[in-house]
């Protein structure tokens, strides 16, 4: 794993289409379609324009192999959506798009994220299971 020092642009990130936390999909807006409609992007969008992105939080990214500079988003499926939409209302569902349309009109948006870099899904695996599964039964159970 490592840290990169200049943020990658949103244009060299692509979904993760084989999240675990839904069924494998083929194409981006599937993808799309999927975070806007299961997982809150429209709010998390809307949160982003009125402060920003959580200046504490990285994503973490798995080069693509063979392509120089393209990344998977391992961690950051939710904010990459939301940036995606916010840069390109066009590319929302029908229905948010609009919303998104007047999003975006209020500000510029970042385009880009610091991120780190893992080598493949084994390596970031274990940061992933303590934040979405192992780190809220770890916090319970101390606490309890």
């Amino acid at each position: 794993m490592r840290i990169l020092e200049k943020p990658v642009p949103i244009g060299r990130i692509f979904f993760d289409l084989s999240n675990p936390r839904h069924d494998p999909l083929t194409t981006e807006d599937q993808a799309i379609e999927y975070l806007c409609d299961k997982e809150e992007v429209w709010s998390l969008a809307r949160d982003i324009a009125a402060i920003g992105l959580n200046p504490l939080e990285r994503v973490a990214l798995i080069p693509i192999k063979g392509q120089k500079d393209a990344y998977i988003m391992a961690e950051g499926n939710r904010r990459l959506c939301a940036l995606k939409l916010l840069a390109d209302p066009d590319r929302a569902p029908a229905k948010l798009r609009k919303g998104f349309a007047s999003l975006a009109a209020r500000r510029t948006f970042p385009k880009e994220f610091y991120a780190a870099v893992f080598n493949d899904g084994e390596e970031v695996r274990p940061w992933l299971e303590r934040m979405h599964n192992q780190g809220c039964s770890t916090l319970i159970s101390e606490l309890g």
